[in-house]
């Protein structure tokens, strides 16, 4: 995920969470060791870790920031509020955050499989917006998704990689397996038959 800091947003922040009266001038000189301070907070609480810095204009800094995946509803409460804490300007979603932000894996696949078409309100938002911008999201790739599996020759081999994608079995297996065994044993009667019928014909040679 990019997060976007503003030095007096950020500066701000840190006056409230730390509870001191420190202008935003004097914060800055020290922003270092405050920003360390909380970035530890936030990967041992949070599961939010920054790794590093990758652009800066003026006072506003961009950061590369890689949550943990979540294994349910507080754990994504716990990642988006990391994020909350860090008052940024605004955020942007990466594919690569959605085992983070999305506990539904078949909804997950869908997001990953339309991301380029649906990602566009997921940059540049806040945290508190994610969860109702990822519900939104998943409604449109739903139809997208809907459209590229009406292709026929692509179907099957989709669906078979989305079964395998989201870890469900194939509903279908086991009555392919079923007519096969039938087709086999009709294949098997007629071959009989044919054999019969041409002994006969030759005269029972």
């Amino acid at each position: 995920m990019l997060v976007t800091l503003s030095e007096r947003k950020f500066a701000e922040q840190i006056r409230a969470l730390k509870n001191i009266q420190d202008t935003v001038e004097e914060i800055n000189d020290r922003c270092q060791v405050y920003a360390n301070e909380l970035f530890e907070f936030l990967r041992k609480n949070h599961g939010v870790s920054c790794t590093g810095m990758i652009s800066q204009s003026g006072q506003m800094g961009t950061f590369q920031f890689q949550l943990a995946p979540i294994y349910d509803e507080q754990s994504r409460a716990d990642r988006i509020s990391g994020l909350a804490m860090l008052a940024p300007n605004s955020v942007s979603v990466e594919e690569s955050d959605l085992p983070a932000l999305c506990l539904n894996q078949i909804t997950r696949v869908a997001l990953e499989d339309a991301w380029f078409q649906i990602c566009g309100p997921l940059q540049k938002c806040l945290p508190g917006e994610i969860p109702q911008l990822l519900e939104n999201a998943a409604l449109r790739a739903m139809r997208t998704n809907d459209l590229i599996a009406a292709t026929p020759e692509t179907h099957e081999d989709g669906y078979q990689f989305w079964l395998q994608r989201v870890g469900k079995k194939d509903p279908g297996t086991d009555r392919r397996k079923r007519e096969q065994a039938e087709q086999a044993e009709i294949a098997k009667i007629e071959a009989a038959r044919h054999a019969s019928y041409e002994q006969f014909r030759s005269g029972g040679e």
